[in-house]
């Protein structure tokens, strides 16, 4: 019951404060009285009791803005602290190299991509004949198609069975651009064939000297080399890439290699 005539007592006697005297004046005189009638009333209590309640008194007449001021100043040191804290570090450190690493990923395959594709600058000329057995042409045009780079084109010097025999022709270029040399055609069930258009060209023969057949040309628009002989696609890219230091080409070769 005490307690609560302290605490009536102290509101009144706040509210009876000069309200003419300054905020800090008002607020002193009013702990000061609110103190001799304390002393007067509680003379009864312990020591520490009642210093325990001047205490209480005081911190309730601090003014908001220094509470919130001092809670504001406390949070951001905390942030602080923890941003600090080697474990926040740590894990901070962690997720820029996963994301480094990401990036850096990304980047290393686009260049394996644009490794084994060759430049605007670059060209792969397969001089071949309908002279050569359909088998051997076929198995080039099938390595072509594995390769898949519009720049590597199969070159043929005229039509196979000359201008005067078109139908001839087509008939030679639809057996050996079969995805298989043995299949059949049928009515309504025509046999898959490799997209790799040949090229009549025979200004090109002369371009690059071609005699013989099958030669493998590449140019990069500064200088050219060539290898004659019937072999492998593969083995010919592989040769030519060493010779002109063609990364494109070592790569387009493992790949015609890898998907056999």
């Amino acid at each position: 019951m005490k307690g609560g005539v302290l605490c009536v007592t102290l509101v009144l006697l706040l509210h009876q404060a000069d309200v003419r005297a300054t905020p800090g004046e008002a607020i002193k005189e009013g702990v000061e009285r609110a103190q001799g009638e304390a002393r007067r009333q509680a003379a009864g209590l312990e020591v520490e009791k009642t210093a325990a309640a001047r205490k209480k008194t005081a911190e309730l007449l601090h003014l908001p803005e220094k509470i919130h001021a001092r809670e504001g100043q406390k949070e951001a040191q905390q942030t602080v602290e923890k941003f600090n804290s080697p474990a926040f570090q740590d894990q901070l450190h962690c997720q820029q190299a996963n994301i480094q690493g990401s990036l850096l990923g990304k980047k290393d395959r686009e260049s394996v991509r644009q490794a084994g594709k060759l430049t605007a600058s670059e060209s792969v000329y397969l001089f071949i004949s309908s002279s050569m057995p359909a088998t051997v042409v076929h198995r080039y045009l099938a390595d072509l198609a594995r390769a898949n780079d519009s720049k590597m084109i199969p070159v043929m010097h005229g039509l196979p069975q000359g201008i005067r025999d078109r139908s001839g022709s087509a008939r030679y270029f639809s057996q050996v651009t079969k995805g298989e040399l043995s299949c059949q055609d049928k009515p309504g069930n025509s046999c898959q064939r490799l997209q790799v258009p040949i090229r009549i060209n025979s200004p090109l023969f002369s371009q690059y000297g071609i005699t013989q057949v099958p030669t493998l040309v590449y140019d990069n628009s500064q200088h050219s080399w060539a290898i004659q002989g019937d072999a492998d696609l593969a083995y010919l890219l592989e040769k030519i890439g060493k010779e002109a230091n063609s990364p494109a080409l070592a790569h387009l070769s493992a790949s015609i290699r890898g998907a056999h």
